[in-house]
């Protein structure tokens, strides 16, 4: 009895003691400092920043700084020590601590980066800063009028969920100390600028031995890289080294030891072979490459075991002397499956494919978890190189949060460590999207649907944010719509990433639906009350005002997902839509950045839509109402020269010689290319036609064409047998033919024909205008091909035109 009144005796005077102790530490009260940083000795540069950077944000919020004292400084205020601390590991440079040895004193603990994460954190969490957007200015960060604030006095331990990498590539740099994002261009494709550098090598020093075998040779590179970009260029990027030869462990283990020697504290660095360009075939890679599978689950040659057999030797010297190294490798084409053995334990590949497609397709899904599995079963942690291109590429807003958070804790408890997706370059139109995810990949769990709604809350207002929500909320619904699978870009949902640049996605918009958003926009524009909230929605409104240019010009809401008009009233509704969209043109010409809003080839996807418009041609009203818009004398010349091709009038010149494909002479060697050949006993007319072979890419004769013209190309094209998930792909290729690195790209997705039957595919398209060069001078020549993907039966192409609407009498 008399120790249980002893024990409630000290439980009441430890009671009685706690009361007297304020639980939150304050920072400011009534807008007065109640702490300070205190500086016992000269602060380094950084830390100087940090506390500058801190004071800067604070002082905007409650209208005060925190003072730096010495020992010797104001007692009567709370302390604040920052204690920096060199960290091993990547895994823990980034972690940070709140530490209360007294009731007067805060301690934040970590390497000088992490401090600033402490401080933001404060920021943040306590004085209600929002940084909504990365920008030169304050005008998307939040600043809330508070006069006290304080935070818990708590002992707490913060680690981000993706210690080893956040990042997100294609954003325009500036502000990155508004984030979480950790990482530098020493981890993506990177042998020329660190393993192999072009700065110790070019132009002629490149040991031979390390070189690749090409087509039966060894490349020689002799060439310097050029000023600005050089990432294209053949002695930076076009190659990768021949992973057999023992010189090309020794030789990378060097390079990697002296940077290590300049650089001590480094403590990640990437091993990616180069993007895009062949690999070695001499004798003893393939050697390797004929003991395991020769194809991997995309259908390309499967290098894992050789790359990694090599980035596994290169890690095992490495890692003797730098334990905690990590070198990061890329599992991007031929490297897409996971080799057949165990990678070092200092390895971390990062798993290439895009999230949206394993959400979307249900088999595509099993297909990535299952490989998702076989690489857990040969490494201790991953990373993903996911692809979020959204309105640069698509031309719409595009995420999807709540999905997006969720697949990415499915690959966290799998042992997902690191992240860098490609975004693009970035609009603020897009809005949260980035720092969602920049958020996630410090917080796993952050809750999606809040996220969004404190986003919108503090960029426009509690009343307005209700209709910035609705505004962002539609584009996550849109992008899980099903009418979007009907759509040629959704037939890219096998590959690593969607189809870049095929702008067939935005045709699922329903008719309405953009006025919808727009009055959504304007509606939050009239209630929004301070001077930031209504510069950041009249930025979003101009911003998608340019979309809404955009979507009139593709003709995105007339247009069904398939391209295929089904019948008169959708032609008639294409037809109503031309002027309207000839105006959006005009007034699209005078926007600076159009290619951050998907516009970088708006006039091939505004002539590619009038293109659908040809089977209808034939129709007596449809027909009656072209005539009628031909007399407009506001149609532009080349639309008025299209109509007149698609109702057969006369006065057009074939500039393919051999487009009739049955004139023997017209085909001397050169005119007909690789893997096609003379067909005399099927043809759409004439006598004969062409006939590719089985899933395989056919190229014709290049033809010359003017920089700034628009062309009108046709072909006929039938199937032989079922379509099933085969895909007919043309390619319109213009470049200039004396510099062919000049290459734009025009791919188009042919629509299956029933087996046996005759298709017509038309399609217009606008040369490159002459200013626009790369690398090299306008162009002057068009390169063509058709591929034929999947298909087990012939395919025969016939009828083949090409014609300069800007030129027709």
């Amino acid at each position: 009895m008399k120790q249980t009144f002893i024990t409630w005796l000290l439980f009441l005077c430890a009671a009685l003691l706690s009361a007297g102790t304020d639980p939150q530490f304050l920072l400011v009260k009534d807008g007065k400092a109640a702490a300070a940083f205190c500086a016992e000795k000269p602060l380094s540069p950084g830390m100087r920043k940090n506390i500058d950077d801190f004071n800067s944000a604070l002082k905007k919020v409650t209208g005060t700084p925190l003072p730096v004292i010495t020992e010797t400084g104001n007692s009567a205020l709370n302390r604040i020590e920052l204690v920096t601390e060199k960290k091993a590991s990547s895994s823990t440079e980034d972690q940070f601590l709140f530490e209360f040895p007294n009731s007067r004193t805060m301690r934040i603990r970590g390497t000088e980066r992490a401090v600033w994460y402490g401080l933001r954190t404060i920021l943040i969490r306590h004085a209600g800063i929002n940084y909504l957007w990365r920008d030169h200015d304050d005008t998307w960060i939040h600043y809330p009028e508070k006069s006290t604030v304080s935070l818990p006095r708590k002992d707490d331990s913060y680690t981000p969920s993706l210690p080893h990498m956040r990042l997100i590539w294609g954003l325009m740099r500036g502000c990155k100390r508004h984030s979480w994002f950790k990482g530098d261009e020493r981890m993506m494709h990177n042998f020329p600028t660190q393993i192999f550098p072009v700065s110790k090598y070019a132009p002629d020093k490149w040991p031979e031995a390390i070189m690749p075998v090409i087509n039966g040779k060894k490349m020689k590179l002799t060439d310097s890289c050029p000023k600005g970009d050089p990432r294209r260029h053949r002695a930076f990027s076009q190659w990768n080294p021949c992973y057999s030869a023992p010189e090309t462990v020794a030789e990378a283990v060097a390079n990697i030891e002296e940077l290590l020697k300049k650089e001590p504290d480094l403590k990640i660095l990437g091993l990616f072979p180069n993007d895009n360009t062949p690999q070695c075939t001499c004798e003893k890679c393939r050697a390797v490459l004929k003991t395991g599978n020769k194809y991997n689950s995309i259908g390309i040659e499967h290098y894992s075991d050789l790359y990694y057999r090599w980035a596994n030797a290169v890690a095992e010297q490495i890692c003797r002397n730098h334990p905690d190294l990590i070198l990061v490798t890329g599992t991007y084409l031929q490297m897409t499956d996971p080799p057949s053995f165990k990678l070092h334990k200092n390895l971390l590949p990062l798993i290439c494919f895009e999230t949206w497609s394993a959400l979307r397709d249900e088999t595509v899904g099993a297909k990535r978890d299952k490989m998702l599995k076989e690489w857990r079963s040969k490494t201790s942690f991953f990373g993903m190189h996911d692809y979020h291109f959204g309105l640069q590429m698509c031309g719409l807003p595009r995420f999807y949060l709540e999905d997006t958070a969720a697949y990415y804790r499915k690959l966290y408890r799998m042992g997902l460590r690191a992240a860098d997706p490609e975004m693009g370059a970035y609009s603020s139109l897009e809005g949260p999207k980035e720092r969602f995810e920049d958020e996630l990949f410090w917080n796993i769990n952050v809750d999606a649907k809040k996220f969004l709604q404190k986003w919108c809350d503090d960029a426009v207002g509690e009343e307005a944010g209700k209709d910035l929500y609705e505004f962002y909320d539609f584009w996550q619904k849109y992008w899980m719509r099903e009418e979007l699978k009907e759509s040629s870009w959704y037939l890219s949902v096998n590959n690593i990433y969607m189809g870049i640049g095929d702008q067939t996605c935005v045709r699922a918009l329903n008719n309405g639906e953009l006025k919808k958003l727009d009055d959504l926009l304007n509606r939050a524009r009239r209630k929004v009350r301070t001077p930031a909230q209504k510069r950041r929605i009249e930025i979003i409104c101009k911003e998608f005002a340019i979309v809404r240019d955009l979507m009139t010009l593709y003709f995105a809401e007339p247009l069904p997902c398939s391209g295929i008009l089904k019948n008169r009233e959708q032609a008639l509704a294409v037809l109503d839509n031309v002027i309207p969209a000839q105006d959006a043109l005009e007034r699209l010409k005078k926007v600076k950045r159009l290619d951050l809003y998907g516009g970088k080839k708006y006039q091939n996807t505004f002539y590619a839509a009038l293109s659908t418009l040809h089977p209808f041609a034939h129709d007596p009203v449809v027909r009656e109402r072209m005539k009628k818009m031909m007399a407009e004398p506001k149609l532009l010349p080349a639309i008025r020269n299209m109509f007149g091709i698609m109702l057969g009038e006369p006065g057009h010149q074939n500039l393919l010689k051999y487009g009739s494909c049955e004139d023997r002479n017209g085909f001397p060697g050169t005119k007909l290319k690789v893997n096609t050949t003379l067909s005399d006993k099927v043809f759409s007319e004439g006598k004969g036609s062409v006939k590719l072979a089985v899933n395989r890419l056919a190229e014709f004769e290049d033809v010359p064409i003017q920089a700034g013209k628009v062309y009108y190309f046709s072909m006929k094209y039938r199937l032989e047998g079922d379509r099933r998930d085969g895909r007919l792909l043309l390619q319109l290729i213009p470049f200039n033919d004396d510099h062919q690195k000049n290459y734009e790209w025009r791919e188009y997705i042919l629509p299956g024909a029933r087996p046996g039957k005759w298709f017509r595919y038309e399609v217009a398209f606008a040369a490159p205008a002459p200013d626009h060069r790369i690398f090299g001078k306008p162009s002057n020549a068009l390169h063509i091909r058709v591929l034929s993907r999947q298909f087990q039966t012939p395919v025969y192409v016939d009828d083949m035109k090409l014609i300069c609407l800007d030129s027709v009498k």
